[in-house]
């Protein structure tokens, strides 16, 4: 069940000091196809949101080019963009048992409400004993 839910990174809002890092990282030689595609759709604004994954891509390759930069700067007035939670799909089987259980419970409610209602050792009523008792 755990293999079903989807991890999704975090995002952050684009602001400007991870665009002109962006826009270094594409200057740059030998940098990945993926992380250079990335890093000209922050620098075009195609896109309002990073992952942290790229963000640490940004820094790693900046650093390992010999520029000072540092993470917590480059991040310093972007907004957390929180994401949905995705609950997994239940199990079928799971769902009936549950069912099955919530209508069990249910019935012994009912039971334990209505169990004073009926009076035991008492005969039910009768019109015709009501009726003589009126008339005498």
């Amino acid at each position: 069940m755990a293999e079903e839910c989807k991890h999704r990174q975090p995002q952050l809002r684009i602001n400007q000091k991870i665009v002109d890092a962006a826009k270094k990282v594409v200057d740059l030689p030998n940098v990945s196809d993926s992380l250079r595609l990335q890093c000209i759709e922050i620098h075009k604004k195609q896109t309002d949101v990073v992952s942290t994954q790229t963000l640490r891509g940004i820094y790693n390759t900046l650093r390992s080019a010999g520029q000072i930069i540092f993470l917590h700067e480059m991040v310093e007035e972007a907004v957390f963009v929180p994401q949905p939670v995705i609950p997994p799909p239940r199990n079928p089987e799971l769902e009936a048992r549950i069912q099955k259980l919530k209508i069990e419970e249910e019935n012994k409610e009912y039971r334990r409400m209505t169990q004073n209602l009926e009076p035991r050792g008492k005969k039910a009523f009768s019109f015709q004993e009501d009726g003589k008792t009126y008339l005498s």
